[in-house]
Order: structure tokens, then sequence, then C-alpha cells
């Protein structure tokens, strides 16, 4: 892979390839943007070029066929290391970074060994939205006095999701949707069973692979159109919608990972709806991603007698459903209650609130 195959982020290419070229590389590295557009992609051709045997780091560009180049590929990179959440854990474990019988020595100390093949250590932290406080803590030291010659990067969603000493401590680095022409040739080039058609799921992805692939299947397409519908209403409990919600998501025994996908495609397809929405009703134009969202769109405007600050709050309050997902065990309660409050807040009503 070289970086003709990242797709959508040239300009962060640049950024990357003038500091190499002035030897002025950063030690830590946040990347922040929607899930399914790259980042990861983007952290591992980083580290290929800058491992890659046949160029100079200043160059940084990979040959992709030296050892070094395949391993990173593999995934065996001596001096590469890959953190992810574990699928069955709600948070980034302190034993990933402090060490522990389930995860060996740790990040914090397999980061400061001395290279073995690469002239520099590099890891990758996936999953930042779900460092834990004590996670973060282990972290800082190395966050603050990287070792020599080491680069850390973490991938996250956006920056409100991270801890104010993350964000302290790293470089941000912003990554945007992909534009439309790229995703759907690399949607193209997935070969995808027969589904929904690329011409009505590329402009419905928000500019994310994953989001795309979770909408091929006809039915889910289906149901974000009934989402939309029902959020234009505005009167989400309206005809026991509810229960239209967790059938969607599957029954009790679905995969806890795939729950938790569809309730993020929940919240995210919400806070793009409620954030155009806003932006419309404040004498902005933007263009509705397709045709289903313009219509509804159209019927929440003309239904919409609330102030207009009330649909910030439609938007905090689904971020709030959004950043609670790990923590719920039952569904049904994260989500009747978000539902309730939506139908409150668009009708001007006031929330009381909870304290926990």
């Amino acid at each position: 892979m070289s970086w003709n195959e990242i797709r959508g982020h040239r300009h962060q290419e640049h950024l990357f390839r003038r500091a190499a070229q002035k030897d002025r590389l950063a030690s830590t590295f946040l990347f922040v943007g929607p899930e399914g557009i790259g980042k990861r992609k983007f952290a591992r051709q980083l580290a290929r070029s800058l491992f890659c045997e046949r160029y100079g780091e200043e160059e940084l560009q990979s040959c992709d066929s030296c050892p070094s180049c395949q391993q990173v590929t593999a995934g065996t990179h001596p001096d590469l290391l890959e953190l992810r959440k574990p699928n069955d854990k709600n948070s980034l474990p302190i034993g990933m970074f402090a060490g522990s019988d389930d995860y060996g020595p740790g990040l914090c100390h397999d980061i400061a060994i001395k290279p073995a093949a690469g002239g520099r250590r590099i890891a990758i932290i996936d999953d930042a939205d779900f460092l834990s406080t004590e996670s973060a803590n282990s972290l800082l030291k190395t966050l603050e006095e990287p070792p020599p010659r080491s680069i850390l990067i973490l991938l996250g969603t956006s920056e409100q999701q991270q801890l104010p000493t993350i964000l302290s401590r790293c470089q941000i680095v912003r990554f945007g949707p992909l534009p439309p022409t790229d995703l759907h040739e690399i949607l193209a080039g997935l070969e995808l069973e027969e589904g929904t058609p690329l011409e009505d799921l590329v402009p419905a992805s928000s500019g994310s692979v994953q989001q795309a692939l979770l909408l091929h299947p006809p039915e889910v397409f289906a149901f974000r159109t009934q989402l939309l519908q029902q959020l234009a209403t505005l009167n989400p409990l309206e005809g026991d919608f509810l229960k239209s919600l967790l059938g969607f998501l599957g029954e009790k025994e679905t995969e806890a990972a795939l729950k938790r996908a569809k309730l993020r495609f929940i919240a995210d397809l919400a806070i793009e709806f409620y954030g155009l929405l806003l932006q419309q009703t404040s004498g902005l134009n933007p263009d509705p991603p397709d045709s289903v969202s313009a219509q509804a769109l159209a019927q929440a405007r003309e239904r919409w007698a609330a102030p207009t600050v009330q649909l910030a709050s439609l938007i905090e309050r689904t971020e709030l459903m959004s950043s609670q997902i790990e923590m719920y065990l039952n569904s049904a309660n994260l989500l009747g209650p978000w539902l309730a409050d939506l139908s409150n807040l668009s009708h001007g009503r006031t929330l009381v609130p909870i304290e926990f």
C-alpha cells in the first residue's frame, strides 16, 4: 500500500511530509475525525513510510516490498505497537498501558525499549475515545516525555470525546469525511454483494466507509428512512417507535459490538439531522445529503415552533446518549429516556436535571 491508496486526506499527508523533510516530526499525535474514514489506515501508512528500508525518513515513502514494509502490512513489525479496545470491555484497560498479567509489560514499558529494527518505535492507540481516567493517567508521563525516537498516535472521533489531560499533550490532526467520489470508488472496489445501490448509498453515508457498510443491507437503509421520518414528526415516541429501534438493534443475543455500532449510527444520524435543522432555522441553507433527508428536514421545519436554542439542546442530549452507549446493558433504558427528552425539547419544554 502507498500514499496513493489513502483517499481524501492529501492535506494531512502533505503536513507530515513537510515535517519529515524538515526533521520536525512531533512525538505525540491525536487523529480526530468520524469513524470509517481511514484514520487507522493513514497511521499505518505513516508507520510504513517511516520504517521503509528503501527510502529515508525525510522522503516519507514506502516501497511496500522490503521486510519492514511487509511486516507493517502483516502487523508483525517489532517496533510497531498497536492497541485497541477489546470487544468485551467498556474502556481501554489500564493494564494495556501500565502492564498486567493479561496484557504483559504494557505500552508505557514497551514504547521505551530500544528499537529492534526500525530506528524508532511507533505506537498506534485506537479507540482513544474510550480511555478511562485511570488509563489516561498511566499514559500521561509517556505523552509528556516520549522516549527518544518514538511516536505515539491516538485515534479518536472528536476532541470533545477526549480527556483534557490527553488533549493538552498531543498535536491534533483533524480528518474530515471522505469526498463522495473517493467513497464511491472505495465501495466499488469492495465488490459488495447485492444491496443498496451505490448511487443511494454514497450520499447517505456521511463520507464514511463504515457507515456505508452498515447501510448496505436494504433493511438497514430502510430503517434510516424510518428514523429520519420519525425525527421529523418532532414526537419520536409516537407510534411506539422505541419498539422499532429495539427491533433494529436485534435480539438480546446479538453481538454486543454490532449493537453498539448500531446505537452509534442512530445517535450520529440524529445529530446530523438536528444539526442541519439548526442551520436551516438559523437562516443558512446547507445541502442535505440526499432526498430522504431533504424531505424530513422540510417536514420538521414546517412543524418547528420552539426557540431555536432548543435544537442545540437536542444535539447535546443526543451526544450525551451517545457517550453513554458503553455503559448501558439494557438498550431500552438508554433509548426510552432519550426519545422522551427529544419530544419534550422539540416542543420547548425544559428538562428536569437528573441527579446521579
